[in-house]
């Protein structure tokens, strides 16, 4: 997905790869013969700015505003194991503070906000009372 996609990105580029050996590393990554990979494939010299628009639009991505407040309202199905719940819960925190890096975010929420909401939907999302007690949440 965007997500995995973006971090490999990022660091890739942290890691001291070019933009040409960062954009070649995540076209052989997509499935060949794959649309997206197709027409990745025709553009020479894309920089990874516009590769990142590229998967972007390719990809069902929400914005910053939309992640906080499915974060905010995150709870528990109650066919959805505790486990389960709490790694969505992570993935949602995760993909907000990468959307709120993001030079177009139509708003930017700090770390330290994301993580209370993330910790306070724990609590309130969590159906298991004996979960947050073991854990010292409840």
């Amino acid at each position: 997905g965007f997500v995995s996609l973006k971090c490999q990105i990022k660091k890739g580029l942290s890691q001291g790869y070019t933009d040409k050996e960062v954009v070649s590393g995540v076209i052989k990554a997509i499935s060949p013969g794959h649309r997206l990979r197709t027409i990745l494939e025709t553009i020479h010299g894309m920089a990874v700015s516009r590769l990142i628009d590229f998967l972007r639009s390719n990809y069902t991505v929400k914005n910053a505003t939309d992640l906080f407040q499915e974060l905010t309202s995150a709870v528990q199905d109650p066919r959805e194991k505790a486990s389960e719940f709490v790694l969505k819960a992570l993935a949602l925190r995760q993909e907000l503070i990468l959307a709120t890096e993001e030079p177009l975010a139509d708003v930017a929420y700090s770390k330290p906000l994301i993580q209370r909401v993330f910790l306070k939907t724990i609590e309130t999302g969590l159906l298991s009372q004996n979960i947050l007690s073991e854990c010292g949440i409840y």
